[in-house]
């Protein structure tokens, strides 16, 4: 595993509660104390580490039932190979009756500017309403170029719940208060 892979894998979930702690809803406990972020933020991976191919890569399925607004994060490697280049697009579908999503589509206006070898190898983000969102969400990339190489992971942080605290469907290494 190198140290790209490392940084992908273990880094971007913290990183993504660390750079959305500023932009938590101000939701307070009935005593009055504020929310702490991992009370109101959620990561869900949904391209998970990998390299770079000139394919189609869709990612996995993100119920956004329970949260009114996300972040899309990706964090992209240095690119390299001839004219290497990185498009992410987030889509949508509704439910399909049975708890899993119906037909995808693109939502309009969300998609990362393209990476290149001259937009890359740092942490992007973009912001989305969940509230006009159908109930399903994935991310598609698409490399693009001539043998590109690189790696790259996205995903959403979810934030603004509708019921809190949020639940974390895997246990927690830490915590310090």
């Amino acid at each position: 595993m190198t140290k790209k892979d490392v940084r992908l894998k273990l880094v971007v979930p913290a990183l993504c509660l660390l750079v959305v702690g500023s932009f938590a809803p101000d939701v307070t406990r009935a005593q009055g104390s504020a929310r702490t972020p991992h009370e109101t933020l959620e990561y869900k991976p949904s391209l998970r580490p990998q390299a770079i191919t000139v394919a189609t890569v869709n990612g996995a399925n993100v119920d956004k039932e329970d949260f009114r607004g996300a972040l899309v994060v990706c964090d992209v490697g240095p690119l390299g190979g001839t004219t290497p280049g990185l498009v992410v697009t987030v889509e949508d579908a509704a439910d399909n009756g049975a708890g899993a999503p119906g037909t995808y589509a693109a939502v309009s206006g969300a998609a990362f500017t393209q990476f290149t070898a001259t937009r890359d190898d740092g942490v992007f983000v973009g912001s989305l309403n969940l509230d006009r969102r159908r109930q399903w969400l994935r991310l598609v990339s698409v490399g693009t170029g001539t043998t590109p190489t690189g790696s790259y992971a996205c995903g959403f942080v979810m934030m603004e719940p509708r019921l809190l605290p949020v639940t974390i469907p895997t246990a927690r290494d830490f915590f310090v208060n």
